[in-house]
């Protein structure tokens, strides 16, 4: 049995709202283990920057080897 545009339509928006709930939870989270240990956000900083430099080193590496 398929499902009528309304249901359908209600049921999405009841998947948005609980995947933006759980969007707002791990903010909290991160908030709060911030907050509790300071450090740990600069090392998550740090992760994100070293992993954005490594995928720019990945692709430097890809292009040279197509040159060659």
């Amino acid at each position: 049995m398929a499902l009528s545009n309304s249901q359908y339509d209600h049921l999405m928006r009841t998947y948005e709202q609980k995947q933006l709930d759980n969007e707002f939870q791990l903010r909290k989270r991160y908030e709060k283990a911030y907050a509790l240990i300071p450090e740990l956000e600069e090392v998550d900083h740090s992760i994100s920057s070293l992993s954005v430099k490594r995928q720019d080193c990945f692709w430097t590496e890809i292009r040279l080897l197509f040159l060659l």
